[in-house]
């Protein structure tokens, strides 16, 4: 799958995207060139899959961010295309929150299997004595 690397910098309402490269190379020297040393904003290099949702689309799929407490209270939301770039790595892993809720990203076709396969997790974890556990 061919590559594009984008060079962005900072955090949340901070974040910005800077320009596109081909390569990763030429994306480095933008770095290089721009950057200050010590400097809190630095540029940094994300690399992307160009048409990285063709598979997904043809499957189906969607990315589900699901929180899930110990008492199997869920709030399920799905993950736009962006998200999904982001948080692409975290699939299929659960991290808990200091409220005692869990997030869990899954990768599925609808709502109702996101919430099943939470479901099933967060009963495993219960079962397995590991609720508050970050894997």
């Amino acid at each position: 799958m061919d590559k594009i690397f984008l060079v962005s910098r900072g955090d949340y309402s901070d974040y910005s995207v800077g320009p596109a490269f081909s390569t990763r190379e030429k994306a480095q020297e933008y770095c290089d060139y721009y950057n200050e040393e010590g400097s809190y904003n630095e540029w940094e290099i994300e690399e992307r899959d160009l048409d990285a949702f063709d598979e997904l689309f043809k499957q189906g799929l969607k990315l589900y961010n699901v929180h899930i407490w110990k008492s199997g209270t869920i709030d399920v939301r799905i993950m736009d295309g962006k998200d999904y770039l982001y948080y692409k790595d975290r699939e299929g892993k659960t991290q808990f929150n200091p409220n005692g809720s869990s997030t869990m990203y899954i990768l599925t076709t609808d709502k109702e299997h996101a919430i099943k396969i939470a479901g099933e997790r967060r009963t495993r974890l219960l079962a397995e004595d590991k609720w508050g556990i970050n894997e």
